[in-house]
Formats: structure tokens, C-alpha cells, sequence
């Protein structure tokens, strides 16, 4: 609200309110839209709030879900580079075989029980297109 004041211009921000709620303290996570306007002389600021508690959370957890693919997957990469590169004993080779099938066995059950689909914040667009 302070920068749309500021600007006189029309401003969207994303704030953490946080809250005395009995002896507990809540936080909120919110999007303010906040605009100037001017009623009979005097200068008034418009604003309203929206709880975006569940998009932040979804996207921390999104965040989670793909550092763990990339760090398996990694894994994965560098097993098979070890194994490609030769010189290895057949015991050996048939270690890093196995910890390549553990990795992969441990990325299709991340990937298997994890689904995310990202949607449009604007879902009149989904609806304008079909």
C-alpha cells in the first residue's frame, strides 16, 4: 500500500502478516493489490487482500519434489559415467550396476507417487482455448 501511496500508482505486492491469535501467533501469507483514488478532494487508498497460504506452499513443496529428482537423477548421471568409463573389475562394474537400478528404483517412486500440474493463474485462458 505504502509504494502505491508513494507512486501514485496501481500496485500488487506479496506480504507475511502475522497475527496474535489467542496466546498463538498465525502467520499470513497474502497478495495486495492496492490503488490511489481520489473521492471529493481527498486521496484514499483502495486495497484488498487475497490468502495465497496454499500457492506458496505448493510451490515450496514443488521446489522440494524437483531438487530430490535432480539429486537422484545426478546420481544416476555420475553412476553411469563411472561404469562408461571403463578400467573397472567385474565386481566393481556389477556395484555400480546395482546402485544405478537403486537410484532409478528410487526415482520412479518419487516421480510414481508425486504428481504436480502446474495451471494458468488465469484459468479464463484454459476456458477461452478450449
Amino acid at each position: 500500500m505504502v509504494n502505491s501511496q508513494r507512486t501514485q500508482a496501481r500496485d500488487v505486492q506479496e506480504c507475511r502478516l502475522v497475527c496474535d491469535v489467542g496466546a498463538v501467533e498465525q502467520a499470513l501469507d497474502l497478495r495486495v493489490w492496492a490503488e490511489p483514488i481520489t473521492v471529493a478532494g481527498e486521496s484514499f487508498t483502495v486495497f484488498s487482500l487475497v490468502d495465497i497460504f496454499n500457492e506458496k506452499r505448493r510451490d515450496a513443496l514443488e521446489r522440494i519434489f524437483f531438487h530430490d529428482v535432480l539429486n537422484t537423477a545426478g546420481g544416476m548421471k555420475g553412476l553411469a559415467d563411472l561404469r562408461a568409463g571403463a578400467g573397472l573389475p567385474p565386481a566393481s562394474l556389477h556395484e555400480v550396476a546395482e546402485m544405478m537400478s537403486d537410484s532409478a528404483s528410487h526415482l520412479i517412486e518419487e516421480t510414481g507417487t508425486t504428481f504436480f500440474v502446474r495451471c494458468p493463474r488465469d484459468a479464463s485462458s484454459v476456458a477461452a482455448s478450449s
